[in-house]
């Protein structure tokens, strides 16, 4: 949860800034945050309001990490929730 609300703060002051290092550091935490969402739906389900904000958490990552494509998201996440990964 408290990750989920840094992200959110991160959407604003990188979104002012617009920089490419802020670009980058947005989207770094989007994965964060989208896989603590996948791995904690998988093992312990989650809440209506967490869903939500993890389903907008995968909307911002789909569309400023993969351009939009669900199905390289997808893959990437399958590869990043494979054991020893700590992407």
């Amino acid at each position: 949860m408290i990750l989920i609300v840094f992200v959110a703060l991160v959407f604003v002051s990188v979104g002012a800034r617009g920089s490419a290092d802020g670009h980058e550091a947005t989207v770094a935490l989007l994965k964060r945050a989208y896989l603590d969402c996948e791995r904690r739906a998988l093992t312990e389900g989650l809440p209506t309001g967490e869903v939500v904000r993890c389903s907008e958490i995968y909307e911002r990552l789909k569309l400023l990490a993969f351009g939009g494509n669900w199905m390289m998201l997808r893959e990437w996440t399958e590869l990043n929730l494979s054991p020893g990964q700590n992407t």
